[in-house]
């Protein structure tokens, strides 16, 4: 469900989907929400891509990460946008300070945002002919880019070798466990 940006996720969801929610709303350090959204039937992601139709259904806009948890149904996954976290400034700002000039191109984030359900990890690449599938997911949590860096693969690099992204990571890895993550930028 990612384009662009930074994702850690799991294959497996070993929590109840209200726990991963409000989970994720600590770690993206807001419990207000931007957006939610539900697919209307089970994901099929990777082929409503591919064949441009995605049955999506907008659950809410602003409100609570509580308000959210009763949005869920098995089998469909729940995407929440996260709304004024004052942890995404601040990851921002390291991630900017940790990257060499030459290396950021254009740099801005979008936000957190989690999904809680069975739900494909995306790769956009640099067009639709680029996209692939990397993994399908139980639960993701995310951190949305609309970066063009210089160089692609170092900006990566340079990125998860960020304290504060480890930090992220070992903050959720302690209610999910191992996670894997993916950067696409």
């Amino acid at each position: 469900m990612y384009s662009r940006g930074l994702v850690f996720y799991t294959p497996r969801l070993a929590v109840p989907p209200r726990t991963a929610l409000l989970a994720a709303a600590d770690t993206a350090g807001t419990r207000r929400v931007a957006w939610a959204t539900r697919l209307l039937r089970p994901d099929a992601q990777w082929e409503a891509l591919l064949n441009q139709d995605r049955d999506s259904h907008f659950v809410q806009e602003g409100g609570s990460i509580e308000d959210c948890c009763d949005d869920h149904i098995p089998g469909r996954p729940l995407a929440v946008g996260f709304a004024g976290s004052s942890a995404l400034m601040a990851l921002a700002d390291a991630i900017a300070a940790a990257v060499p000039a030459e290396v950021v191109g254009d740099l801005g984030w979008a936000g957190f945002n989690a999904v809680v359900g069975p739900h494909d990890i995306i790769d956009f690449g640099t067009g639709f002919e680029d996209t692939k599938r990397i993994a399908l997911a139980q639960f993701s949590f995310g951190l949305s880019s609309n970066t063009s860096p210089a160089d692609w693969s170092r900006f990566k690099e340079c990125v998860f070798r960020t304290p504060e992204i480890r930090t992220l990571q070992d903050q959720l890895e302690r209610t999910f466990g191992p996670l894997q993550r993916w950067a696409s930028f």
